[in-house]
């Protein structure tokens, strides 16, 4: 009976305004007493029916399993409060923070149930912050999809960008950069690239360039 207690792990429950800790003692192979918490959602504790008393190895596994699970949508919750995700990027983040593939999609699924994320909301507003640059659609989308957005918050967004008049903003981006003078020639070039690389397309910018050189310039044919 002693060896097979031995074997065991000791557990014990910690609560705490937002989780319950579950504190795992186990003797190492230097016989040392090795205590660590696990933080673990509610609803988990309750399905594992966790309470004070001895664990063998597959009950510390599962509890190790569902605590990382727990810390990836404490994660998860933290970072939407910082800035809007898309599901892939939010995904993506919890990886990147270290949690397993598996904990990841589940805690991304969980803060999904609850409402959390919006994904055609969320598009728009990193598409206004990036209005707020100066940038045209087309960098706008490009930012969009590499932030792991996809097709239907795509398709609001663009829907959303009906209401801009980017041949004006390119006009205001030129501006901002180049001040009120007229474009020279010599600056032509130059203000192409540099408006280009903001996601303007060429007739929008072609247009700007016309009208803050009085005239003098001759379109470009192809996107730089």
């Amino acid at each position: 009976m002693n060896n097979m207690i031995s074997t065991l792990s000791e557990i014990d429950l910690l609560s705490s305004e937002n989780c319950i800790y579950v504190i795992v003692k186990t003797v190492d192979e230097n016989g040392k007493m090795r205590k660590v918490q696990y933080p673990m959602l509610c609803k988990y504790v309750g399905e594992l029916q966790l309470s004070r008393g001895f664990a063998d190895e597959e009950l510390v596994l599962r509890i190790q399993e569902y605590s990382e699970i727990s810390c990836a949508y404490f994660k998860a919750c933290r970072l939407l409060g910082y800035s809007s995700c898309s599901v892939t990027g939010l995904k993506r983040k919890l990886r990147e923070k270290g949690f397993s593939a598996e904990a990841s999609h589940t805690a991304v699924n969980m803060v999904c149930d609850m409402g959390l994320v919006d994904e055609e909301s969320f598009a728009i507003r990193e598409a206004e912050l990036c209005i707020d640059k100066y940038w045209g659609e087309r960098r706008i989308i490009c930012k969009l999809i590499e932030k792991g957005f996809g097709k239907d918050a795509i398709a609001s967004v663009r829907d959303h960008l009906l209401f801009y008049d980017f041949e004006q903003r390119c006009i205001q981006a030129a501006k901002k950069k180049f001040g009120k003078r007229i474009i020279q020639r010599d600056d032509f070039s130059k203000a192409y690239g540099y408006l280009a690389r903001l996601g303007y397309s060429s007739p929008q910018i072609n247009s700007a360039l016309k009208a803050l050189s009085n005239g003098d310039y001759d379109e470009f044919d192809d996107d730089i």
